[in-house]
């Protein structure tokens, strides 16, 4: 398996996390995908996933999980919004588009298939990565500043900060603050914050084989152990212990932080 991770041009990188991507010529199991706070597009130069069956699709989950199962030769690029980013991009209310799998003809019409069909006729990850900075520059739209700001102090400060606090740091009220989370990201704040929560107890376990359930999930602020399995098993069905013994050994999709693994330049692959 090949990867690549590049961060995204400057005048993208307030709303882009990263563009990232795989390529094997061998079959991959992949995991179950569990919800959290972002949105990623994969275009998909491959196979595609076989639980997904789009050549390109929008994975945005927010209170269930989808199960790709095993792919032959994948081959993908995707771009990872930041928390409620997604919103500059596209006319769709996000509330819409959660829980959703949609390709990018959903989303952006004939553009979307347009740069669909130049991204399958790139040769190199370059060219695809510069066919999709171009893109993006032309969909980005002015967005809801406050609901913006406010959304990022929920992921960097989730577990301390009191909606209150935030509604007060927002300038709002805060069943205002609420109405216009609602109306901009499809959730409201403290949904938002418990996504966080989850999130990132997640990712540790699976970026950190040292982890354990249960100092992982009081580090993030779940009140026990039996709390962190109840959230678990509501929003993927499973238990941790049953999903985490099986999916650790499998490829998945929690990158690690780019200040611990630096940057790899595009290159074909």
């Amino acid at each position: 398996m090949k990867r690549f991770d590049s961060p995204p041009p400057l005048d993208l990188w307030p709303f882009i996390d990263r563009f990232w991507g795989c390529e094997s010529e061998q079959a991959e199991v992949w995991p179950t995908l569990l919800p959290g706070t972002g949105a990623e597009i994969y275009l998909h130069y491959h196979q595609p996933f076989p639980g997904v069956g789009l050549g390109t699709h929008l994975a945005c989950f927010r209170s269930e999980s989808s199960s790709l199962g095993q792919a032959g030769a994948v081959g993908f690029v995707a771009i990872r919004f930041r928390t409620g980013m997604l919103a500059r991009f596209t006319d769709h209310p996000l509330a819409s588009l959660n829980d959703q799998v949609l390709d990018l003809e959903a989303l952006w019409s004939g553009a979307g298939r347009v740069l669909y069909s130049r991204f399958l006729e790139a040769a190199t990850i370059a060219e695809r990565l510069a066919l999709l900075h171009g893109f993006l520059r032309r969909q980005l739209r002015s967005g809801d500043h406050l609901v913006e700001i406010a959304a990022d102090a929920i992921y960097q400060r989730g577990s301390v900060l009191q909606m209150a606090e935030l509604a007060t740091q927002s300038g709002l009220g805060l069943r205002q603050l609420e109405r216009r989370f609602q109306a901009v990201l499809g959730v409201s704040p403290a949904r938002l914050r418990g996504l966080v929560r989850f999130q990132k107890t997640c990712r540790q376990l699976f970026l950190d084989p040292d982890a354990t359930i249960l100092d992982t999930a009081l580090a993030h602020d779940y009140y026990d152990h039996a709390h962190f399995c109840r959230n678990f098993r509501q929003l993927s069905g499973r238990s941790p212990q049953a999903y985490f013994s099986e999916a650790r050994g499998l490829t998945h999709f929690y990158n690690t932080p780019r200040k611990l693994c630096g940057t790899v330049a595009p290159q074909s692959i």
